[in-house]
């Protein structure tokens, strides 16, 4: 997937967070936004993966040269992980993948079970989301996105609230299942930028 950004601004009421990034992200690339905390980079991430509109700017997708993505179907593409996003705290583990599930479907023909492999939790899936620790949560959600059959991996501080056993787990996992895809990284932290073939300084468009 080509993800081409002219000129894209972003405002919020009288300030604004960025000013004209002009950009082209291409397949098999880990591109990495690095910044400070409040410095935009959520907000990039999420006009990249439709969520959001840029103030000014144009935000286009395509297949290749000649073949566009419209907006409104660029989310069956994308799959995005970050502060953001949440699980459905009353649901199990099972549950709340089965119900993943119905909206994406997994790479590579993986099955459930394998998947929960990947997953490497030694937790009953039975198990409530709100029963778990932050860690386990972030664990669950990084594998429901990484292990989603998309051309888009939107990762936005990814290493947060895992130990070091579990960034291990996420690297890996990221190494594994980056090929024919566009993969963006976003983290003030330098270990989760360290797959990355490209980074932008979000200072950069200030």
């Amino acid at each position: 997937m080509i993800i081409d950004l002219h000129k894209v601004s972003k405002r919020y009421t009288n300030e604004w967070i960025l000013r004209n990034v002009t950009y082209q992200f291409v397949n098999n690339n880990i591109y990495g936004l690095k910044g400070s905390n409040g410095s935009g980079k959520s907000t990039l991430v999420k006009m990249i993966a439709g969520y959001l509109s840029p103030t000014v700017g144009t935000v286009t997708y395509k297949y290749n040269k000649d073949t566009n993505v419209s907006k409104d179907d660029i989310y069956k593409s994308v799959s995005l992980w970050g502060p953001h996003v949440s699980l459905v705290s009353e649901l199990t583990i099972k549950e709340m993948v089965n119900y993943y599930l119905k909206f994406k479907k997994l790479r590579a023909g993986l099955s459930r079970d394998e998947f929960f492999d990947m997953l490497s939790l030694s937790l009953p899936h039975t198990r409530r989301i709100d029963s778990l620790s932050s860690g386990q949560v972030q664990r669950i959600g990084l594998a429901l996105s990484i292990l989603s059959d998309t051309d888009i991996l939107l990762l936005d501080e990814p290493g947060s609230y895992l130990d070091e056993s579990s960034l291990e787990w996420l690297y890996a996992l990221i190494d594994n299942h980056k090929a024919e895809r566009t993969v963006i990284i976003s983290s003030n932290e330098a270990r989760d930028l360290q797959q990355c073939t490209q980074t932008i300084s979000i200072a950069d468009y200030k």
